[in-house]
């Protein structure tokens, strides 16, 4: 991952989606639309008794069948602790680089994603500000000198906390 800076790699983390019931229920949402598509588009008969229009079924297939479990597959979480920051890629959809500078504290923190920000992915919550989870609650809160918290999920805050200890004092 690189922002165009090169610097000491202190620590690096990739995380993706690999709760059991979240593919599961992608493979089934998945697999109704492919069967969708070919007893009403291949095999000529209507799916349900009230059947969507053909160009739907198509939609359906395209966004359901197709795209959602690739983008399942490709989201993914990369952290990594560099001498001169801390670069956030959560893929394909945002990037954050937090300078030490700006750090005022950093402690680990294990939370509820569910009770604490609402879910997984990139997240906001009055009173917690930011979060990035992927998986499990685990993690690191930075505390920003401008108010800010952001929450770093992690399956080692040990590691993650340390290698920014270590950024913030060199």
């Amino acid at each position: 991952m690189s922002y165009g800076e090169r610097a000491e790699v202190y620590y690096q983390e990739v995380q993706r989606f690999g709760q059991a019931w979240l593919w599961a229920l992608v493979i089934l949402l998945s697999g109704l639309s492919w069967f969708a598509f070919f007893l009403q588009i291949v095999f000529g008969r209507p799916f349900g008794q009230n059947p969507a229009p053909d160009p739907m079924i198509w939609i359906i297939l395209v966004a359901i069948g197709i795209c959602l479990p690739i983008l399942l597959f490709s989201v993914r979480l990369v952290t990594e602790v560099r001498g001169n920051g801390i670069y956030i890629l959560f893929s394909p959809f945002k990037r954050e680089i937090i300078r030490p500078g700006d750090i005022e504290e950093a402690k680990k923190e294990e939370v509820n994603p569910y009770f604490a920000y609402g879910g997984f992915g990139i997240r906001w919550a009055p009173g917690r500000g930011r979060a990035y989870i992927v998986g499990g609650g685990k993690g690191v809160v930075l505390k920003m000198r401008s108010g800010r918290r952001i929450f770093l999920g992690s399956r080692d805050p040990e590691g993650l906390l340390e290698a920014i200890e270590r950024m913030r004092v060199m």
